[in-house]
């Protein structure tokens, strides 16, 4: 569509009292946002927006054809878009980034969704998409968490790369015949995702287009088609003499096909399956990648296959390590130690075997990965609960662990959305990292009395002596002030904490840990108390609903995207003792009003670190070093520097002096 432009940049209101940003054409209006794209501009659009079908300016009428590039980019208020009859093309990042976007009105009229349109678009749960739409661009539903079934029209000829990617609620996806080709990871980590069908028109499947779609379970192709078959849920091309995919969450034993001659390169990406049979007539080498779980491999091809992780057996051992114990498989290792591997039973709620022939065991890596388990309790025959053992088990409500179990390991139940309480007994000496990432049920973590490493108060995570907080639950909602004998916060302790509204920290405090309070988006404000000396990478990334930060003086280092996406803070006064301010720390801030530093020498910025903060906001700087601030690199960017008195002479020559160690410093690194 080629258009002459007559007027740029133009607001006109429109029947519902919204202010709406256009550019202007011979006849035709496209909605933009205000200011040139790449400017710092502001998150102009909130609430319910509906955007009119016509709009006249300077008594000229002009048609509404085209929603523009980044028009509602990142305006996280923004709930509802009424987009209108007559518009054919939505470009690209239009509401990237409007978290709180659930409803948009598509009109029959519209072609085109270009790239990113709806990416990272986290409420919206359902798009009805036209009939005559023909083309829908990369990455433009990318992590719409929230959205659950897509249907896509007839005349969309291809599915793009990574276009439902992170698409994690995804359960149902129909495509039309129209589709010729599905592109790299389009399906990629859409963990909701059982069975997909693949029309009769599809020509070209990339190999990783459904990769850690986890629940996968069935790809079923249409019979008429061409190109591809499938067999048992499983892929191939239509001779069935190449393996393309065996879906993710297939699990148990599987036997390749014998005429198979090839397997792709990403076939077995797979998390479930224990034993896997290969017959002779595979002539290529291929891989098991990831396949956590896989023990025992019967190799007939005569391919060489050498690994740490499972045996290889040309011919049925006499005797398998694999044993099946009542619902149970286990694996005797040669080190004489047992693993759980997995439940093959069809109760929802149970309990784990006390222990294997009198001996602990382990529960193995991934064990009841993804499983539909709503109950579990681990007796104290078990030593060690594994990596992701019970991860994305989103059914898990209950979990009891007994007294005996020793260590719980990497991820061990993240992602078990429906947790909503656990005790942790005087045996577990080791909690590794992120254990319960995305709980977002979990109100208590309750610890045993005697446990030397571990201890809990009002169902808060401390190590044992309470001078860390390990872990906040999720699901807490409210004020909370932590402890006075805390000084440090374990990293992500309280990240995606999205009711918590406000915080004390401890005045012992002295780091603010990576990703502490990252997404907690009803944060209203904090303050930093004065012995805190270090801001940790991302600690506050993405706390949209913060609207004041107080950082005393004490504090020296603030790390990258410490700030980052903090869009609702009105001003930030940086402590004179900062002397470099890293990549994105107060990048997409864009509510700023004001900034203060009060360092004398302008400490080190990037191009990045206040990128999209309007360069025309004041900033405040010591009186004498508004020249300085001005023509140093990135401060200069911003057009209004203004002097401001912040201490006493003495203190201005104590910066001075620092000032001056710092440059000998930098010429005699050495001494």
């Amino acid at each position: 569509m080629c258009l002459g432009a007559v007027a740029s940049d133009t607001w006109v209101v429109n029947s519902s009292g919204d202010t709406i940003w256009y550019d202007f054409f011979d006849k035709f209006a496209k909605v933009t946002h205000k200011g040139e794209y790449g400017d710092s501009y502001k998150n102009e659009y909130s609430g319910s927006v509906v955007i009119p079908e016509k709009v006249t300016y300077m008594d000229v009428t002009y048609d509404v054809v085209v929603v523009g590039r980044s028009a509602f980019e990142a305006c996280d208020k923004l709930t509802s878009v009424v987009i209108p009859n007559g518009v054919r093309l939505i470009q690209s990042s239009a509401f990237y980034k409007c978290f709180a976007l659930k409803n948009v009105s598509i009109p029959d009229s519209l072609s085109v969704i270009d790239s990113y349109v709806f990416a990272g678009c986290r409420s919206l749960a359902n798009v009805t998409l036209p009939k005559k739409m023909k083309m829908i661009g990369r990455c433009a539903f990318h992590s719409c968490v929230a959205l659950k079934s897509v249907t896509v029209p007839e005349g969309v000829k291809e599915i793009e790369k990574e276009v439902f990617k992170h698409c994690t609620s995804l359960t149902n996806i129909s495509l039309p015949d129209s589709v010729k080709k599905i592109g790299r990871d389009a399906f990629f980590n859409c963990s909701s995702l059982t069975s997909i069908t693949i029309p009769k028109g599809v020509e070209e499947i990339k190999s990783d287009a459904f990769c850690k779609c986890i629940r996968l379970q069935n790809i079923t192709v249409a019979k008429d088609n061409p190109n591809y078959c499938s067999e048992e849920g499983v892929l191939f091309d239509k001779s069935k003499t190449k393996l393309i995919l065996c879906p993710y969450g297939k699990s148990g034993f599987y036997m390749i096909p014998d005429g198979v001659r090839e397997v792709e390169g990403a076939a077995f990406i797979n998390h479930g399956l224990i034993g896997i049979t290969v017959p002779s007539s595979v002539k290529e080498k291929f891989s098991f990648r990831d396949c956590e779980k896989l023990r025992e491999v019967y190799n007939y091809s005569g391919i060489p296959m050498e690994s740490e992780k499972f045996d290889v057996y040309s011919s049925v051992p006499a005797v398998s390590k694999l044993k099946t114990s009542g619902d149970y498989i286990f694996y005797e290792r040669n080190d004489s130690t047992v693993e759980l591997l997995a439940y093959i039973g069809e109760a929802k709620s149970i309990t784990l075997p006390p222990n294997y022939k009198g001996k602990k065991y382990t529960i193995a890596e991934l064990a009841f990965y993804a499983g539909e388990l709503t109950g579990v309790t681990i007796p104290g025959g078990v030593s060690m609960i594994g990596e992701g053992a019970f991860a994305e088990c989103g059914s898990l409500k209950n979990v009891v662990i007994k007294s005996g179990v020793e260590e719980i390991g990497l991820f061990a139940f993240s992602g078990c959305s429906s947790l909503v309480s656990v005790s942790i007994p005087a045996s577990v000496m080791s909690i590794e990292t992120g254990v319960f990432d995305e709980c977002g049920s979990l109100m208590n973590i309750n610890v045993a009395k005697g446990n030397p490493n571990y201890s809990s108060e009002n169902g808060v995570l401390f190590n044992g002596d309470k001078t860390e907080l390990v872990l906040f639950p999720r699901a807490k909602k409210g004020a909370y002030k932590i402890p006075n004998s805390v000084k440090y916060l374990e990293s992500n302790a309280f990240e995606n904490c999205m009711g918590l509204t406000n915080v004390t920290l401890s005045n012992k405090m002295e780091k603010v840990g990576i990703a502490a309070f990252k997404n907690c988006i009803g944060l209203k404000s904090m303050v930093i108390p004065k012995n805190v000396t270090e801001i940790g990478y991302k600690a506050f990334l993405n706390c949209m609903g913060m609207t004041s930060v107080t950082l005393h003086d004490g504090v020296s280092f603030i790390d990258m995207s410490a700030f980052e996406g903090c869009s609702s803070l009105k001003s930030i006064t940086i402590p004179s003792r900062v002397r470099k301010l890293d990549i994105s720390v107060f990048a997409g801030c864009r509510g700023l009003k004001s900034i203060t530093c009060k360092s004398v020498a302008p400490p080190e910025i990037t191009w990045c670190t206040f990128e999209n903060v309007d360069k025309n906001i004041p900033v405040y700087v010591p009186e004498k070093s508004v020249e300085r601030y001005k023509k140093t690199e990135y401060w200069g960017s911003f057009k209004n520097i203004e002097g401001k008195s912040f201490s006493t002479p003495n203190e201005e020559k104590k910066e001075e002096v620092i000032e001056a160690v710092d440059f000998i410093d930098v010429l005699a690194p050495g001494r």
